[in-house]
């Protein structure tokens, strides 16, 4: 008897299918937790500044492989690394926006 309360006379379910539905409502997206924050021009750093500096860590990266150090100190600059990294294409993905 469970089984036929759903069905019609035709021998058909008489839920509907959700195929296909449009959602009634679009939910908004969550704006994000941090706050943007808008650096003064005045205490920002000219871009040929913060491009040579990130030159120069390049230039460091390149000459200093992580294979030339100890295994000890190599999780800690990976887990550096790593961190950087994160944060470099998370600035570049927010920067596309």
């Amino acid at each position: 008897m469970a089984e036929e309360k759903n069905v019609n006379v035709e021998g058909q379910s008489s839920k509907k299918s959700s195929r296909g539905r449009k959602p009634s409502a679009i939910k908004p997206k969550k704006e994000s937790t941090k706050s943007a924050v808008k650096a003064n021009p005045a205490d920002a750093q000219p871009a040929a500044t913060l491009a040579g500096k990130i030159d120069c860590m390049t230039d460091e990266v390149r000459n200093n492989p992580i294979k030339s150090f100890d295994k000890k100190d190599r999780s800690s600059i990976v887990q550096s690394y790593e961190k950087l990294i994160a944060y470099l294409v998370r600035e570049i993905n927010c920067s596309r926006q």
